[in-house]
């Protein structure tokens, strides 16, 4: 173990970005993240390669149960340290600058709360496809999913079937609980113990000061009032049983007919009286998704009107154009212009005209056979943390 730390204090957490009660996977995640992103290989500040050491000489402490034990008690002292000069103010004598940014001191200085948004509706009524629309078109949004909190393999009987879209389905608790940390900054790891494919998606506070405005979005959001009130603005998206009926078993197969009719039909009918008591607004899900994503942003920039907070969709432009997958969960396929592919998937547009299905680290990639367009998605080959597509320069 290294001595200068005990000469020198430095805080290490500020190197790595993260809390001091953070776990063993958040440090690693942090660590993976910064080492990726300051390696002199890759970075070409002048100082990067100090800035690598150091990064380096903090993992190796926090990351051995042994050393950080040593070390946390040196941190316990410091922070606690009566006299004159306190831990912060000693540990501005130590600042290391990661490109335009310092450490998590600054960020501290940054962060400010959330708007938190709850965005509820029928099944089919285009909440999904407005909550992912605003995700992906604003750098400030962070959407989270309520799909990721269903209850491990324990799905409902509900009049004969299985079923997984009723309250008793899903973790509230967890739900809440990550939402609460959210809103107060608090950097989490979110697990996905589901029938979803088994991931652990890692939320910074580097992430967490980019993101203003957070929206929940789920079949069933306002059916706890302790989620409730978390919210600062509720949207339910309502949708008839007719519209219901007709896209459920277009999107699902029209084997799902009955188990429309027969379960997501009733579960919505419900709980519909309480949750549109606790929406601030109502939006009619039977006219076009697009309509609907229309009328939510505009919703939204009026009520965030003079916070500092803004959402826009760029006009006649697909959102999924600016940038892609900035979204806590994206199990979707996407539309992308064949020039905002990478170059080498381009080379490959053969096989993709041929159906064919290209798999990256991070994204794969497919032509619609139906529609004509390329569309992207994330890979299952990637654990997902907040995953953004970016174009890559012509």
């Amino acid at each position: 173990m290294k001595e200068n730390w005990q000469a020198h204090w430095i805080d290490y957490y500020k190197i790595l970005q993260i809390d001091s009660s953070a776990e063993i996977e958040v440090v690693k995640a942090a660590y993976t993240k910064l080492a990726f992103k300051y390696h002199p290989d890759r970075n070409r500040n002048p100082n990067a390669t100090e800035h690598m050491k150091l990064l380096n000489e903090a993992f190796d402490i926090i990351n051995d149960p042994m050393k950080r034990m040593v070390y946390d008690a040196s941190y316990q002292q410091m922070r606690t340290n009566s006299g004159s000069q306190t831990a912060d103010s000693q540990t501005k004598q130590t600042q290391y600058t990661y490109g335009q940014r310092q450490a998590h001191q600054e960020w501290g200085q940054q962060w400010k709360k959330p708007f938190v948004v709850g965005v509820s509706g029928r099944s089919c009524s285009g909440k999904g496809v407005a909550t992912e629309t605003l995700a992906s078109a604003n750098y400030n949004v962070l959407l989270l999913q309520s799909d990721y909190y269903f209850y491990e393999n324990t799905p409902c009987t509900y009049k004969g079937y299985s079923c997984w879209e009723h309250v008793n389905c899903i973790d509230f608790d967890r739900l809440i609980r990550d939402v609460e940390f959210l809103e107060r900054g608090k950097e989490i790891i979110i697990r996905t113990p589901t029938w979803m494919s088994r991931t652990e998606v890692s939320i910074s506070y580097e992430d967490l000061i980019e993101k203003s405005l957070i929206i929940v979005d789920g079949f069933l959001t306002f059916t706890v009032k302790k989620l409730v009130d978390i919210f600062d603005y509720k949207i339910f998206v309502d949708a008839s049983d007719y519209n219901i009926l007709s896209r459920r078993p277009m999107r699902d197969g029209f084997a799902a007919f009955n188990y429309v009719r027969d379960v997501v039909i009733p579960v919505s009918k419900e709980y519909e009286r309480i949750q549109k008591e606790s929406a601030d607004l109502i939006v009619d899900g039977d006219s076009s998704k697009n309509e609907v994503v229309r009328k939510i942003v505009q919703a939204l920039q009026g009520k965030l009107s003079g916070t500092g907070i803004g959402v826009t969709l760029p006009f006649g432009q697909s959102p999924w154009k600016v940038h892609l997958g900035d979204l806590v969960q994206d199990n979707v396929w996407h539309p992308i212009d064949f020039g905002d592919l990478k170059q080498w998937v381009k080379k490959e547009k053969d096989r993709l005209d041929n159906g064919e299905e290209l798999k990256g680290h991070t994204f794969r990639y497919r032509k619609n056979l139906q529609t004509g367009t390329y569309e992207v998605r994330l890979s299952t080959l990637h654990k997902p943390r907040i995953c953004r597509y970016n174009r890559e320069p012509t």
